[in-house]
């Protein structure tokens, strides 16, 4: 779960015994701190619980995690701040996260269905999820053909960040 906020989504889906190579395991375990790893792990649940029940979403689960992560992240810097989030993952912010996590699958699956192609030649849920640089594809059409919908990811970023620290600062 902590190799879905950091690293290519498509590596992520390629298993978990590839995210133990040399290459990845640094940058995916640079310590030992759980400050680090509980926050990511529980927003990971949070993308989990917004996608039950709907299968389009499980495919662009960690192209979620990723987006979602890059957006709050900002938020929750401060040792204090991760150990609020982690250990306060069902309080008075949880439906602020939910609402981000589930503005990011709307967003995400219109990306698909305006990227994939057509006819025989578009690109099946689950192929398409598994290619490379999704995320960097994904803010290409945000700042082109999908930047109507920005305005909603804003929304939802910003009212977690006003719920989170409220809940912070109480």
């Amino acid at each position: 779960m902590m190799a879905a906020t950091l690293l290519d989504p498509a590596e992520v889906r390629q298993g978990r015994e590839r995210l133990f190579e040399e290459r990845f395991y640094g940058q995916i375990f640079p310590n030992g701190d759980p400050s680090d790893y509980l926050p990511r792990f529980w927003m990971t649940r949070h993308v989990t619980r917004a996608a039950k029940g709907k299968p389009q979403r499980a495919y662009a689960k960690w192209l979620v995690c990723h987006m979602l992560w890059s957006q709050i992240e900002g938020v929750i810097v401060s040792r204090n701040a991760k150990e609020v989030f982690w250990q306060g993952s069902e309080q008075g912010w949880w439906p602020a996260l939910l609402k981000s996590a589930d503005a990011w699958f709307r967003v995400s699956l219109r990306f698909y269905n305006a990227t994939k192609g057509h006819g025989e030649a578009a690109a099946d849920v689950s192929s398409f999820f598994r290619r490379k640089e999704l995320p960097k594809e994904l803010q290409n059409f945000l700042a082109g053909p999908g930047r109507s919908l920005r305005p909603e990811l804003k929304k939802v970023a910003e009212k977690f960040r006003l719920e989170f620290e409220a809940w912070m600062a109480g």
